[in-house]
C-alpha cells in the first residue's frame, strides 16, 4: 500500500493533473476515484502534524496516533475522521478563488499582499503561518458590500454596531467580514476571525496575529498612499509595538488633517499603545 507523506496535510503542491496520473499515491485509487485536489491546506487547531495518506482511504498521524479515514467532502474541503473525532481541511487556493468573485480587481490584489506580508510577519515573529496566510487572505471578505447591506446584514445577524459605525458604515467590513469568513469560507479559529474583527481599527491588548493582519493590511506592497511607508515597513521586522504606534499615530494624523471624523477605538489603541 503506497502513500504520501505530507507535513500537516498542509504541504501538498504538487498540480491537480499530476494527481490524476499518479493516483495509486494520492487517494485516487481503487477504493476511492474521486481527484484529490492538491494546493495548501489549512487544518484548524494543528499546523505541524505529519500524516501519511493511503490509497485505500487510510491515514495515520506519524507521531504515533494510529489509523484513521480520509474522505473528501469537496473541492475545498477534506475531512479527517477517527483519531480527532472530525476535522475539515481547507483549501487556501479553493478560498481565495471563491474570494475572487466577491472582490473587485485592486481589492483582490490588496488581500494577496497582506495574506503574503501576513505569511512574512507570522514567520519574523514565531505566529501561526496557517493562520496568518487565511486572516491575511480573508480580512477584507466584506470589503465590497454595500453600506446599506452591511447594516442590513449586521442587524440580521445580531452583529452590534456602534454609534460611530451606524454613520460610518464602510467600518463594519471588518466585523462583519469576521461573520463572512465562518459563514461563507467555514472559518471557526477565533484567533482567525478575532484578526478580521480588529484589522481596522486595532484594539487594546491585541494578540500576536491581530498585530500583524492589522500591520500587513498597511504596508503591503501595492500601499502606496501612507506617510512614512519606508520607515514602517522596515520597523515592522524589528518590532511589532512599536509599528502599532508609529501607524495608529500617522493615522490619527492623516485623518485630523483631512478634517475627517476619528473611530473612538483607533484612539484608544493608540493611547493604550503610546502608554507602553
Amino acid at each position: 500500500m503506497k502513500n504520501i507523506t505530507r507535513r500537516g496535510f498542509l504541504q501538498l503542491t504538487a498540480a491537480t493533473a499530476l494527481v490524476c496520473a499518479s493516483a495509486p499515491l494520492t487517494g485516487c485509487g481503487k477504493k476511492n476515484t474521486k481527484k484529490l485536489v492538491l494546493g495548501d491546506w489549512y487544518m484548524e487547531g494543528y499546523s505541524r502534524l505529519e500524516y501519511a495518506i493511503y490509497d485505500d482511504g487510510s491515514c495515520q498521524v506519524r507521531s504515533g496516533y494510529g489509523l484513521g479515514k480520509w474522505s473528501i467532502v469537496n473541492d475545498d474541503k477534506l475531512r479527517i475522521s477517527d483519531f480527532y473525532g472530525q476535522t475539515l481541511i481547507y483549501k487556501i487556493e479553493k478560498i481565495s478563488k471563491k474570494l475572487m468573485k466577491e472582490l473587485d480587481e485592486d481589492r483582490y490584489r490588496h488581500t494577496q499582499g497582506v495574506m503574503y506580508t501576513s505569511a512574512a510577519l507570522a514567520m519574523r515573529y514565531g505566529a501561526d503561518l496557517k493562520k496568518a496566510l487565511l486572516a491575511g487572505l480573508l480580512h477584507d471578505c466584506a470589503k465590497c458590500i454595500p453600506n446599506k447591506k452591511k447594516l442590513k446584514m449586521c442587524s440580521q445577524h445580531n452583529i452590534p454596531v456602534s454609534e460611530f459605525e451606524q454613520t460610518h458604515p464602510f467600518l463594519l467590513h471588518a466585523k462583519l467580514g469576521a461573520y463572512v469568513a465562518k459563514a461563507k469560507y467555514n472559518i471557526t479559529d477565533e484567533d482567525i476571525l478575532s484578526a478580521i474583527t480588529w484589522h481596522t481599527t486595532g484594539k487594546p491588548e491585541m494578540t500576536l496575529l491581530e498585530k500583524i493582519v492589522y500591520i500587513a493590511d498597511y504596508i503591503e506592497p501595492k500601499r502606496d498612499k501612507a506617510p512614512n511607508l519606508a520607515i514602517v515597513r522596515k520597523l515592522a521586522f524589528q518590532d511589532l509595538d512599536l509599528t502599532l504606534v508609529r501607524i495608529l499615530k500617522d493615522t490619527l494624523f492623516y485623518l485630523r488633517e483631512k478634517g475627517n471624523e476619528t473611530d473612538p477605538m483607533t484612539q484608544k489603541t493608540y493611547d493604550y499603545y503610546a502608554g507602553f
